[in-house]
């Protein structure tokens, strides 16, 4: 039996990023128009990481965890005010078991992660973004997932043979990895009525998916 533990803490700053930003507006005659502009942004990374395995016989378990917090800022952006990354996520846990049963290895994994942010800009009458406004600061529901796997080994002659199954997502959890959005038909007067401009769509991950695989090793 035996347990190792790793343990990171990491900051990371990087200039330079290119990122794009949609700017909306609005003409005499009350049509709205959308353009591409472009920002140069620094981010700031920082986390921590801990890793614990386990090993016990023909028996692993592994255990990670992940904190950290990504944020952007640039002057044209958010008022000049840091702003939470696309890929900021507060906490991520991974848990991985695997057994070996004379030739069948039988493995599991777990993910979660707490949710991403998205934006959702907001807008007055004017169709001036609202003082209230913060960018990327709705959340996206959490990010849970369950693999398993299960092989066989054997040999024929020489050759070192493996043939199995993984079922990636075996609960088929629906998971939402972002929310992009449109202009709707009629973005003015969505404003006027007190609503979203937009028309924002779930982009979902993966469902259950289910491999067969057979491999040679001469």
């Amino acid at each position: 039996m035996r347990t190792t533990v790793d343990l990171e803490a990491y900051t990371k700053y990087t200039d330079g990023i290119v990122i794009v930003q949609n700017i909306y507006s609005r003409s005499a005659t009350n049509v709205i128009t959308q353009q591409k502009r472009y920002y140069s942004v620094n981010t700031f990374v920082q986390g921590l990481d801990i890793l614990v395995k386990h090993s016990f016989g023909n028996y692993q378990l592994w255990l990670a965890y992940t904190l950290s917090k990504s944020t952007n800022q640039t002057e044209k952006v958010n008022g000049g005010e840091r702003y939470p990354s696309w890929d900021d996520q507060l906490h991520e846990i991974k848990v991985y078991g695997m057994a070996q049963i004379k030739r069948w290895s039988i493995t599991a994994a777990y993910i979660y992660g707490s949710g991403k942010p998205w934006d959702d800009p907001t807008y007055t009458t004017s169709f001036q973004l609202s003082s209230s406004y913060s960018k990327n600061s709705q959340q996206l529901p959490s990010y849970n997932r369950a693999d398993v796997g299960l092989a066989y080994s054997y040999k024929i002659g020489k050759v070192n043979s493996r043939v199995g199954v993984n079922v990636f997502n075996i609960f088929n959890t629906t998971n939402i990895l972002s929310k992009p959005y449109s202009l709707s038909d009629t973005p003015y007067q969505n404003v006027l009525q007190n609503k979203s401009p937009f028309n924002f769509y779930d982009e979902k991950g993966m469902g259950r998916l289910t491999s067969l695989f057979l491999n040679f090793r001469f």
